[in-house]
């Protein structure tokens, strides 16, 4: 499996979740069927609009689609927190550090 580290985790005006990664590309994400997609223009992969699940298991769930796709991401010091508050992002990191299987509810 390939590795990546993540370049920025946002949260954009429709108060989804992105994930954009350093160089890796993931333009054909829609084949997995899991509401995780890429967004070509802004290079990154984004939940759908959070309804039940919360933020950290959204960024949980997109870690694992990129590694159902060979990838795998990790955060580091470089990694860019845009419109992401201290809490959200503590609870982000505690979850790349747990990673909970996948269970496949959104």
């Amino acid at each position: 499996m390939k590795s990546d580290t993540i370049a920025e985790v946002r949260i954009d005006e429709l108060r989804r979740l992105h994930v954009k990664p350093a160089t890796a590309a993931f333009p054909y994400m829609y084949r997995e069927g899991i509401d995780v997609h890429w967004d070509e223009q802004s290079k990154s992969l984004h939940s759908s609009i959070p309804r039940q699940w919360t933020y950290a298991h959204w960024f949980q769930h997109i870690i694992w689609a990129a590694e159902a796709q060979g990838c795998a991401l990790t955060i580091t010091d470089a990694t860019a927190w845009t419109n992401v508050d201290r809490e959200l992002k503590a609870q982000l990191v505690s979850a790349a550090l747990l990673r909970i299987p996948e269970s496949g509810v959104r």
